[in-house]
C-alpha cells in the first residue's frame, strides 16, 4: 500500500496520475487500473484483516502461512470488505493431531488448501449479531456456514466461536479453536448425509 497526503482546496478539480505495475494485479490474474481512493482528512495507514492476525502471529502462525500460500493473504489487504473465520493454532493442531501429516499435504496442494481456506470468507463485513440474525451466510466458495447462538456462545456450523467482532478497516475477524470443513452437498436430500445430518439448502449440516 502506498498513501500520500494533498493539501486541496474545495471545488477545484484535480487530477491524479498513478504509473506503474501492480504486483496484487498479477497474482490474482487481474488487469487493469489501480485502485484509488480518496478520504477526507489527515492520511492514515489501513488496518487490514491481515495486518491483525499479524498482530497476533503466534495465535495465527498456521493460518497466516496459509494465506500466503495461496495468495489469499493479498484479498485480506484490500478496502473490499469481507468476513473471516479465523482458525488459530489450536485449530491446526487438534487437525494434525487427527489427521497426521495433513498440513503437509495441504501446503503441497495450494489449491485443496485455498479451497478449506475460502470456506472461511465472507463476501461481506459482519458482526456476530449480524451473522446470528443472518442465520446462515455465504461463503466466497459458494456454500454457506449456518450461525447461532446458546447464552452468550456463537456457533458456526456447531463448532463454537471463541473470539468475536475484531475489527479492522477492511471487515471483521472471528476466531475458532475449530476448522471449518466444507461440507457435503446432498442434491438427493437427507438420504445423501450422514447419520446426525440434515440436508439443509442442498448442504448437509
Amino acid at each position: 500500500h502506498s498513501a500520500i497526503e494533498i493539501d486541496v482546496t474545495a471545488g477545484t478539480d484535480y487530477f491524479v496520475v498513478v504509473d506503474g505495475c501492480s504486483r496484487r494485479n498479477r497474482v490474482v490474474g487481474e488487469s487493469g487500473p489501480f485502485l484509488l481512493t480518496v478520504r477526507e482528512g489527515p492520511c492514515r495507514q489501513p488496518l487490514t484483516i491481515m495486518d491483525r492476525l499479524e498482530q497476533q502471529n503466534a495465535k495465527y502462525r498456521t493460518l497466516l502461512h496459509a494465506l500466503r500460500v495461496t495468495g489469499l493473504d493479498d484479498l485480506l489487504r484490500r478496502e473490499n470488505l469481507r468476513t473471516l473465520i479465523a482458525p488459530t493454532e489450536e485449530a491446526f493442531n487438534t487437525l494434525e493431531q487427527n489427521q497426521p501429516g495433513i498440513l503437509a499435504d495441504l501446503t503441497a496442494d495450494p489449491e485443496q488448501l485455498r479451497a478449506l481456506l475460502l470456506y472461511h470468507l465472507l463476501d461481506s463485513a459482519a458482526t456476530s449479531e449480524q451473522l446470528i440474525a443472518a442465520q446462515t451466510s455465504e461463503t466466497l466458495d459458494g456454500r454457506f456456514i449456518e450461525f447461532y447462538n446458546r447464552g452468550e456462545t456463537i456457533f458456526a456450523n456447531r463448532l463454537p466461536l471463541e473470539n468475536v467482532d475484531i475489527e479492522s478497516d477492511n471487515g471483521v475477524i472471528h476466531s475458532t479453536d475449530h476448522i471449518l470443513v466444507p461440507p457435503t452437498a446432498c442434491p438427493g436430500g437427507g438420504a445423501d448425509c450422514v447419520l446426525g445430518e440434515i440436508c439443509l439448502r442442498n448442504q448437509c449440516m
